[in-house]
C-alpha cells in the first residue's frame, strides 16, 4: 500500500506533478507510531510527513512488512525507512537522520503463568522463550544471547503470541506496545508483568537512509534542517501532544519540555 501524505496536518503545499518532487519512503505497522490506517497513520508518520512537507516535497509512503521494505531500501528504490534504531551493523550500509523521537523497549509477561527472569545482559536470556518482530534491531541481540526466539511480522501479532502462551516474554515498546497489550488483555486471564531493566533505554528512532538513492546526502541534510525547523515553529510539539498529551510522556518521547508559547511559524526561515 502506498499513501500520499503531504496534504494532512493543516500544511499547505503547491500541487506536486513532477516525480522529482516526491520522496519515496517505507514503513510498517508499529502502532501508535506508524500504521497503515487512513486518518491515523501514527505519531512518527505525522512527524516525517511534516518534515518532508517542510522540505517542499511530497512524502509517498510504501506500507510493507519491515524486511520487505529493507529490500527496497538496500537497492535504492526508496529513500528511507522509518522509524529505525541506529546500530553498528546497520551503519555499515545506511545513513541515519537526527532522532525523530525516543523509545524504551522492555520485556513483558503474564504474571499468572510465568516466572520473571533476571536480566542484566542479553546472555542472561539464553534458552528463554521470547517473541519479537522480524526486522527489529533487538533480533540480533536476542540471537547472540541464545534466546529461544519466535518471530512474527507486527506488534499486534506479537501481543497475540504472548496472550496465547506461545512465548513467555514479548519485547514491546513501553508506550505503544504496553497500550496494545493492555487493550487486548483486559477481558482475559492475564496480569501484565514487566522486567524492570529495559532492553533499550531512551533509544533514538530515526530515518534509515539508502546510500543508493539519488542525492541522498543532500536530502538528508535538508531533512535534518527541516526537522529542526518544525521543532522550532511548534509543529513538532503539536503533533506529539496530539498523541501523547501528558507532559511527562512528551518528555520521555522527545527529550524536550513542553513549551507554553511557541514561535510564530511565519517568523522562522527554514529554507
Amino acid at each position: 500500500w502506498v499513501t500520499d501524505c503531504g496534504l494532512r496536518l493543516g500544511l499547505l503545499i503547491a500541487p506536486v506533478t513532477k516525480a522529482s518532487n516526491v520522496l519515496q519512503l517505507g514503513s510498517g505497522d508499529w502502532p501508535p507510531y506508524t500504521q497503515n490506517v487512513p486518518g491515523n497513520y501514527g505519531l512518527v508518520t505525522e512527524l516525517v510527513e511534516a518534515t518532508v512537507t517542510q522540505m517542499r516535497l511530497l512524502p509517498r509512503i510504501q506500507w510493507l512488512p519491515w524486511k520487505r521494505n529493507e529490500s527496497f531500501l538496500s537497492h535504492g528504490k526508496i529513500y528511507a525507512n522509518f522509524p529505525y534504531r541506529k546500530t553498528a551493523e546497520r551503519s555499515l550500509k545506511y545513513d541515519f537522520s537526527e532522532p525523530l523521537m525516543y523509545t524504551t523497549t522492555q520485556l513483558y509477561y503474564n504474571k499468572k503463568s510465568v516466572t520473571p527472569v533476571s536480566f542484566e545482559k542479553f546472555s542472561d536470556l539464553k534458552g528463554v522463550r521470547i517473541g519479537g518482530v522480524r526486522g527489529y534491531s533487538y533480533i540480533g541481540d536476542f540471537q547472540a544471547g541464545g534466546a529461544q526466539l519466535t518471530m512474527v511480522n507486527s506488534d499486534l501479532q506479537l501481543v497475540k503470541l504472548l496472550i496465547s502462551n506461545r512465548v513467555n516474554f514479548a519485547a514491546l515498546d513501553s508506550f505503544g506496545g504496553f497500550s496494545l497489550l493492555n487493550d487486548l488483555t483486559q477481558l482475559k486471564s492475564f496480569e501484565i508483568g514487566m522486567i524492570a531493566k529495559p532492553l533499550y533505554q531512551k533509544s533514538p528512532s530515526r530515518l534509515m537512509v539508502s546510500r543508493h538513492y539519488p542525492n541522498y546526502k543532500q536530502l538528508l541534510r535538508h531533512f535534518n534542517r527541516a526537522l529542526l525547523c518544525i521543532k522550532e515553529n511548534g509543529i513538532y510539539q503539536k503533533i506529539v501532544l496530539k498523541h501523547a498529551p501528558n507532559p511527562q510522556l512528551y518528555r520521555q518521547l522527545t527529550g524536550l519540555e513542553v513549551k507554553k508559547s511557541m514561535n510564530n511559524p511565519s517568523s522562522i526561515s527554514c529554507h
